[in-house]
């Protein structure tokens, strides 16, 4: 269960890194007055895949 947690977790940092890259290629036209809020919601993502993989880890001893 330990190479499914780490699979599992490496599995959320591409899906947020491609989300992450969708939003950059969504708001990259109007970056400057974008940033601040892109900056705002790719930490929010990367918060919530962080607590979804401490959660789904803590499932499996």
């Amino acid at each position: 269960m330990f190479f499914f947690t780490i699979a599992y977790c490496l599995l959320q940092e591409s899906l947020a890194r491609s989300a992450i890259a969708f939003i950059v290629s969504t708001y990259l036209p109007q970056r400057e007055s974008a940033q601040g809020s892109l900056c705002l919601s790719a930490g929010y993502l990367t918060l919530l895949l962080k607590v979804a993989s401490i959660i789904s880890s803590s499932d499996y001893p």
